[in-house]
């Protein structure tokens, strides 16, 4: 049933293989290129990133659907473009294998192994 699913379901990172607008160099027909000028600051605010970013993002909603109704947690278009969804192994697995998707990973908390701590008993 549809707890069983609900149960299973983990949060993962899918990100697409379209570069985000801040290394997007307008390889993509009817955007301009979004990236910085060497040296300039990268400003989200243009109309030129605005359009590319809603383009980004209008295209991660459309990769999402082929698997179903998933929720979207956030999405990302700036320095990476992808999302993070509540997605079962079978859903992630079907995505890793769209081609607009350039990896699928499952989120998780890192933490440093104990022997990356310092230890103050010098």
């Amino acid at each position: 049933g549809a707890h069983a699913q609900t149960a299973a379901s983990k949060v993962y990172i899918i990100q697409l293989r379209d570069e985000p607008a801040a290394s997007y160099q307008g390889t993509t027909a009817g955007y301009a290129a979004t990236q910085a000028a060497p040296g300039a600051r990268f400003n989200a605010h243009t109309p030129a990133a605005l359009a590319y970013t809603s383009f980004l993002r209008s295209k991660q909603l459309a990769v999402l659907s082929t698997i179903g109704n998933a929720p979207v947690l956030s999405q990302f278009d700036t320095v990476l473009n992808g999302f993070t969804a509540k997605l079962t192994p079978a859903q992630a697995a079907a995505l890793s294998l769209n081609a607009n998707v350039a990896a699928v990973a499952e989120d998780q908390l890192l933490t440093p192994p104990p022997s990356a701590r310092r230890c103050s008993s010098a």
